[in-house]
């Protein structure tokens, strides 16, 4: 028997320095998703989870984002 792949587990890997929301736009340089307004910290399963406020709030990893990604067009300063 044979095992086949079901998913294309390189969709799953990103980069360091990819944010794959940045395809509508770069923020300001030296900017990261952690010091934006949007970013919001989850706590679930006694597990924390980044997420952006403006790709919703989900319990699944499709609006995760990491903290070291570069900003987005819709970078709000931290205040």
């Amino acid at each position: 028997m044979i095992q086949e792949t079901l998913f294309n587990e390189d969709r799953f890997k990103y980069s360091e320095r990819l944010n794959p929301k940045i395809s509508t736009g770069k923020g300001p340089v030296g900017k990261y998703c952690k010091d934006c307004d949007n970013c919001r910290r989850k706590e679930y399963h006694n597990k924390v989870y980044y997420k952006c406020k403006l790709l919703g709030n989900s319990n699944d990893t499709g609006t995760d984002i990491r903290l070291k990604w570069p900003a987005c067009y819709y970078f709000k300063q931290d205040i």
